[in-house]
């Protein structure tokens, strides 16, 4: 199976979710995560979906159950994350651990490397000049 991430616009009817997720389940598609929003058109629903059918096969499925502008691109399980959750939990982390705060920087930026500055005392230390009263 392969993660899809879908985007289709609906009328605003009852049952028309039920309908594309309906049309998701005939091709063996699992629905991991749902977001509804809505617009001046009737309603944009995104899915992320693990289902071994193809993006054409989805595109033109989702059509049929009455999705209109669908578009269908392969996601990544990466995308399940709930994004104030992932940024919340270096947080937490950190807290226990501040030693660990590049590393944790590192990963909520998706960087490829983090690490404290090199610094001698002398630059961390107020000088008189720079000090104030």
């Amino acid at each position: 199976m392969g993660f899809l991430r879908i985007r289709t616009a609906v009328d605003e009817r009852p049952g028309r979710l039920a309908s594309l997720a309906s049309a998701l389940a005939a091709r063996g598609g699992d629905i991991v995560g749902l977001s509804v929003q809505s617009d001046t058109g009737g309603t944009v629903d995104e899915f992320l979906a693990d289902i071994p059918a193809t993006p054409e096969s989805v595109h033109a499925a989702l059509e049929a159950a009455g999705g209109r502008q669908v578009t269908v691109v392969p996601a990544t399980a990466h995308e399940l994350t709930d994004e104030p959750t992932r940024a919340l939990l270096p947080a937490v982390q950190v807290r226990g651990m501040p030693w660990t705060l590049p590393t944790l920087l590192a990963e909520l930026l998706h960087a490829d490397d983090a690490r404290w500055p090199k610094a001698s005392v002398m630059e961390l230390s107020p000088t008189k000049e720079t000090a104030e009263p």
